[in-house]
């Protein structure tokens, strides 16, 4: 299957090649060029900042917004220098607030992942586009070994499911949500782990709910440079699914949990064999728990050891849900 995101992100990566080679814009002035595949965006870069120029969203219900890492102008007109021909042009502009490689490539990435699920453009789709990219880059406090480990585990029990668009589609929308997928009255939380099957868990996330099933998916892996990429995870994930609208689903909610640490944690790598063999399922109803807290008590977390705890067989995975269902074949 090609890879929509790879497609458009080789585009993305020539032409910023090709921009490098002008000299320094001047201040308010920007080098731009066509993005070929889908011709009402164009890639810039100024003084000091990369971004793109798309058509000005004019409603004045839409204020300009200036964010720590990334800004953005509705209705501005700038000074473009394209096809070695300089002009004035009226157009909205979303760019970083520094330039860099770090944060040049990381745009390009972000840019990558949104551009093919806009496939013509409107007030409505540039809007779309916008409040991602704003969305992504209000993301980047988040900075931790941790969130790649946890995300590694979560495209890998998307993409060992038989069913690996019903589990896409339930995964959470939220990187703050309680689980990690919710179904109907099926949640399913995973937990990877390097070391013995121990786990953390919030409160909140092991309290039985009347009508509600919880299932506990456990991954024990190794961080090794001969194991698969967050990056390579996604690809596998990409391939099983063929929803466009799915596979940018999926893309941006990868992005958004690493956030700033995605250049270098998209290339965290574990091993998947490890983490094949060592998969189990359980309920979270059978996994050591604590007791309800005192009233006034909050935000407890705790460690749970699973070597000990009876875990499902394959075959039992069909009677514990839809979630469940994902996984038998």
């Amino acid at each position: 299957m090609i890879k929509k995101h790879s497609i458009f992100r080789d585009e993305l990566q020539n032409i910023y090649t090709e921009l490098l080679k002008f000299t320094e814009p001047d201040i308010d002035q920007y080098h731009a060029q066509v993005v070929l595949t889908r011709p009402w965006v164009r890639l810039v870069l100024g003084q000091n900042s990369i971004g793109v120029i798309v058509p000005a969203v004019t409603h004045e219900s839409y204020r300009n917004i200036k964010l720590q890492n990334i800004s953005v102008r509705f209705n501005v007109t700038v000074d473009i220098v394209q096809n070695l021909t300089r002009s004035t042009q009226n157009v909205a502009i979303i760019e970083t607030v520094t330039r860099g490689a770090a944060v040049e490539k990381l745009f390009l990435d972000v840019i990558s992942i949104l551009l093919p699920a806009i496939p013509f453009v409107n007030n409505d789709n540039l809007v779309e586009i916008i409040n991602d990219l704003i969305a992504f880059f209000r993301a980047l406090a988040i900075d931790s070994k941790k969130d790649a480990l946890g995300l590694w585990g979560e495209l890998f029990v998307i993409a060992r499911a038989h069913d690996a668009s019903a589990l896409a589609q339930a995964w959470h929308s939220n990187t703050t949500d309680l689980y990690d997928f919710a179904l109907h009255d099926q949640r399913l939380e995973v937990k990877t782990t390097i070391g013995p099957r121990k786990h953390i868990f919030s409160y909140p996330q092991t309290v039985t709910v009347p009508n509600i099933s919880v299932l506990l998916a456990s991954i024990i892996t190794q961080e090794t440079d001969s194991g698969k990429s967050v990056r390579e995870m996604l690809d596998l994930v990409q391939s099983k699914i063929s929803d466009p609208k799915l596979i940018t689903h999926v893309e941006k909610l990868a992005m958004q949990t690493l956030a700033k640490s995605w250049i270098h944690g998209s290339e965290f790598r574990c091993d998947y064999d490890l983490a094949c063999q060592s998969l189990k399922w359980f309920k979270m109803q059978d996994i050591p728990r604590l007791a309800p807290p005192p009233l006034h008590v909050y935000d407890i977390q705790f460690k749970s050891d699973l070597q000990l705890s009876i875990d499902l067989q394959p075959a039992e995975l069909s009677l514990t849900g839809n979630l469940g269902m994902a996984f038998v074949k």
